[in-house]
């Protein structure tokens, strides 16, 4: 009988102890998850300044031509394509 005591306990023991760590491990991805939402609102934002400043570069190249905008829109596409 007394065995079957120190099982039962072992049992308990041992599902407290993975009960720590599940939720240690769920705190510890909760924080790298939001470290890469805070990254790729980063990444987003220097994407759209890029994407700016190579359209204004581009607006200013060709600002002594009449260049329709859908046209600087087309350039732009090309040059950031991949093949």
């Amino acid at each position: 009988m007394a065995l079957s005591g120190v099982k039962g306990f072992d049992e308990h023991e041992s599902a407290v102890e993975n009960l720590y760590f599940n939720k240690e491990d769920e705190r510890i991805l909760r924080k790298i998850l939001g470290k890469v939402k805070n990254q790729a609102e980063q990444d987003e934002t220097a994407k759209a300044q890029h994407a700016a400043a190579d359209e204004a570069a581009l607006r200013q190249i060709l600002a002594k031509y009449s260049v329709a905008d859908h046209d600087i829109k087309a350039l732009l596409h090309w040059k950031h394509a991949t093949y």
